[in-house]
């Protein structure tokens, strides 16, 4: 438990937004891990079980708690041009100064932003981009195609990209 519980907090904190019901969906992820660890079989990675198990009960959560507003994401990525390029009224933040990217204020946005994607694309982003699982691994656990999951990700880093680049812009 000690290995994992602060990866799984993270994780199910991404999913839900709630302190309080992170903490219920971490308890029961070690209580479920604890009751099937006789189930277990040895073909895939233990952290990729718990991670399935992590991301089913936050899911369940969520899906008890029906009162989240989410927001479309093709509503809020910015619209392409015909040559598929991104349109020029989108800033390029690449070269702001660190020092700012690193202010809280900075990160508080970034977390915003990563709350309103949808839980489906949300998970993906975590899992690769902040925990760092491959592609495979995330199929895998959330038992998508590889292609499904490399656009979930690019369509979730799209939406964050518009929001911190409107972000930037404003500054």
């Amino acid at each position: 438990m000690a290995a994992y519980e602060g990866r799984v907090y993270r994780l199910t904190l991404t999913l839900t937004n709630d302190p309080a019901d992170t903490m219920d969906v971490v308890q029961d992820v070690f209580l479920t891990v604890y009751t099937k660890l006789p189930t277990l079989r040895g073909e895939g990675a233990f952290a990729t079980w718990i991670y399935r198990i992590a991301v089913n009960t936050a899911y369940m959560k969520l899906r008890a708690r029906r009162h989240h507003e989410e927001i479309s994401l093709e509503t809020s990525l910015p619209a392409f041009t015909d040559d598929d390029r991104l349109p020029q009224d989108v800033a390029d933040w690449s070269q702001i100064p660190e020092e700012m990217v690193l202010r809280e204020e900075t990160t508080q946005h970034l977390q915003q932003a990563i709350a309103q994607l949808p839980p489906d694309s949300r998970v993906v982003f975590v899992l690769r981009d902040l925990e760092g699982l491959s592609y495979r691994e995330i199929g895998r656990l959330l038992e998508l195609s590889l292609a499904a999951v490399k656009s979930r990700l690019h369509r979730a880093r799209l939406f964050l990209h518009h929001h911190l680049a409107t972000y930037f812009a404003s500054r």
